[in-house]
């Protein structure tokens, strides 16, 4: 247990394939879900050195990123927040490429938030997070779909909001939603 939360605290992930290994071997069921805690933590790690990073090393980092939150999911199906993340970074992939590319990216960020929400339904950020990146989407959507995904987003805005009533970020990028609609 001590070196599972090792690996998050440093961020030193080496030994984190032979430390799954002995806890798989030996069926500690009670630490499965802090070792998904330190696949997602590792993702979110990779999710922001990928940040930093130009083509094609930012593809081969976020792909890793994505098999990190992967793992973390196997290991703990309810592990909302790896769903969460990758939806975010997800986003971050889709805002680097374009045309029907970057929309079947973002679609399939959909998919992870709508599975954050599927488990953890009072989740704001969730909400936001998904209104945010359909936001990104209809903007650059030309065809009779953009009224369909305005409506979408500001119902997920509207959700988070009651969710959140504090969370400012949400009230203005609704109100911009009904300002570019």
């Amino acid at each position: 247990h001590e070196a599972l939360i090792q690996c998050i605290n440093q961020g030193d992930y080496e030994s984190l394939p032979k430390l799954e290994k002995e806890i798989l071997d030996n069926q500690y069921e009670e630490l499965y879900t802090v070792l998904s805690n330190v696949y997602n933590t590792w993702g979110l790690d990779l999710g922001e050195k990928a940040r930093q990073q130009a083509s094609p090393d930012f593809e081969m980092t976020i792909e890793e990123a994505f098999a990190k939150f992967a793992r973390s999911i196997e290991l703990d199906a309810l592990k909302h927040e790896a769903y969460n993340n990758w939806g975010i970074n997800l986003g971050r992939l889709a805002e680097r490429k374009e045309g029907v590319e970057k929309e079947h990216i973002y679609q399939e960020a959909f998919k992870k938030y709508a599975s954050a929400i599927e488990i953890e339904p009072n989740d704001a950020k969730y909400h936001y997070n998904w209104a945010t990146q359909m936001s990104d989407m209809a903007r650059m959507t030309t065809d009779d779909k953009v009224d369909e995904l305005f409506e979408l987003v500001v119902e997920k805005f509207e959700r988070s909001i009651e969710l959140d009533p504090y969370k400012e970020e949400a009230f203005y990028n609704l109100a911009n939603c009904y300002g570019n609609w």
